[in-house]
C-alpha cells in the first residue's frame, strides 16, 4: 500500500497520511482522525493565524541572525477545518509548516472531488 506523509507541524508533530483511497491525521503518534475515505469529505479549509506586523519583522530578523532562514515555521496560530458527511474536525496548529500545509490542503481538496 503506497502512502505519502505530509508534516503540518513539528512539535507536537501533526501529520496527514495519504493512502490511495483514504487518509488519516495523527498527532505525536496518536490518531486524531481515523482512516476516512476522500469521498466523505465535504470541505477542507485552512485559516491562517494572524500575528502583529512588528512580531513578524522581529521574527524574520532573528531567523536571519540565527541562520534558520526566514520563517519556515510560521509563528502564530493556524486552524485546519475538515468537514465530513458525519463530523466536523478542527485542528489547531501553533507553528505550522508554510510549505507542506497548503500542499496537504490542496491534495485533500483534489482527492475529495
Amino acid at each position: 500500500m503506497d502512502q505519502e506523509i505530509l508534516v503540518l507541524q513539528a512539535s507536537p508533530r501533526i501529520e496527514i497520511v495519504f493512502y490511495e483511497h483514504v487518509f488519516k491525521v495523527g498527532k505525536s503518534g496518536a490518531v486524531l482522525i481515523d482512516e476516512t475515505e476522500y469521498a466523505q469529505l465535504k470541505s477542507v479549509r485552512f485559516i491562517k493565524g494572524r500575528i502583529p506586523w512588528i512580531t513578524g519583522i522581529l521574527t524574520a530578523v532573528l531567523d536571519l541572525i540565527i541562520g534558520h532562514g526566514v520563517g519556515h515555521w510560521k509563528r502564530g496560530r493556524g486552524q485546519l477545518e475538515l468537514v465530513t458527511n458525519t463530523q466536523t474536525y478542527s485542528i489547531a496548529l501553533v507553528n505550522y509548516d508554510r510549505g507542506q500545509t497548503p500542499i496537504a490542503v490542496n491534495m485533500l481538496k483534489e482527492k475529495s472531488q
